[in-house]
């Protein structure tokens, strides 16, 4: 669980793997649409890895955002975005 809000906004990533969780900052994925983000991370983070990511709407914290998530071929992008998310 997260938690806190950060008083200066960065943007950042979340690697699960069985031994480890970081979060490390990347600058690079700001203001960028879904399909931008899911790019830029397959090419650092490679093909066997699973992508749940906001756009732009999540980054703004607008009630409309949601979540989207990928399939390792970035075939089918789900989103969980029902009502919008909440603060």
């Amino acid at each position: 669980m997260l938690e806190e809000i950060p008083e200066k906004a960065v943007t950042k990533v979340l690697t699960v793997t069985a031994n480890q969780l970081t979060l490390s900052e990347f600058p690079e994925l700001k203001g960028k649409q879904v399909s931008e983000t899911i790019q830029i991370l397959r090419k650092q983070l490679g093909s066997q890895v699973g992508i749940i990511c906001i756009g732009p709407a999540g980054e703004m914290k607008m009630t409309g955002a949601g979540v989207a998530v990928s399939d390792v071929n970035d075939i089918q992008v789900r989103y969980a975005a029902r009502g919008g998310l909440e603060q």
